[in-house]
């Protein structure tokens, strides 16, 4: 089971497609415009985007861009009544994972829904750890290591550190960051994430000056994590 966000202004198909998805056993969220869409896939914790590529605000693909300008993970499968080549390469382009034409058939939407979870999955088993500079980290057994030393963090810190080392030299900003690392409910806040950076970079530096330094403010927008 996973948890999937139908981006689609089709109410039929919406319908259709989201009641498809829950008889697997997925858990669907549906929005029918870009901008809802958009903010939707970052505030949420989603495996999977369904998105179409003609949307009331903000196109599927400006959603798609968007969303992986801020670091955002989540496998995309574009829908798009375009079949052209070049259309299905601006698709892919723009950050989409895979794309299928309309009209297409349930059972093809479907199998290509497990085939990017799949790969999801085998993508979050192979690749548990991360090792940019001096900084070694292991998803699995939530470590990290400076220089060869253990360093002794909280999950959140490390939650956050594995966020920036995910998505290297890219800005993410405390939206995203709020979103992925702590629960909707929480009232987490930009000082509560930047109170949590400071004493990261703090227990980091500490280790390496080089170390501490990776993680950059980028003002105005977020967060970095410089990878040289």
């Amino acid at each position: 089971m996973a948890k999937i966000l139908l981006i689609e202004d089709d109410q039929a198909l919406s319908t259709f497609l989201r009641d498809a998805l829950r008889s697997r056993f997925h858990e669907v969220d549906h929005v029918s415009n870009g901008s809802d869409g958009l903010h939707w896939l970052k505030l949420g914790r989603y495996g999977l985007a369904i998105i179409d590529w003609k949307l009331p605000g903000l196109s599927g693909i400006e959603v798609c861009k968007a969303y992986r300008d801020v670091g955002g993970a989540a496998s995309i499968l574009m829908l798009t009544g375009n079949r052209a080549v070049q259309d299905r390469v601006q698709g892919l382009d723009s950050g989409a994972d895979d794309y299928l034409a309309k009209p297409f058939e349930i059972d093809e939407l479907l199998a290509r829904v497990r085939a990017l979870l799949r790969r999801k999955e085998k993508d979050r088993m192979t690749n548990s750890r991360l090792a940019i500079g001096d900084i070694e980290l292991d998803k699995k057994s939530a470590t990290v290591f400076c220089q060869g030393k253990q360093l002794q963090i909280t999950r959140r810190e490390f939650n956050i550190l594995t966020l920036l080392m995910e998505s290297p030299n890219q800005v993410l900003d405390n939206e995203a960051i709020i979103a992925r690392v702590w629960p909707s409910d929480t009232g987490a806040t930009p000082d509560v994430v930047r109170f949590h950076i400071t004493r990261l970079r703090s227990k980091l530096r500490k280790a390496s000056e080089s170390a501490g330094d990776s993680i950059k403010s980028v003002y105005g927008m977020g967060y970095r994590f410089e990878a040289t």
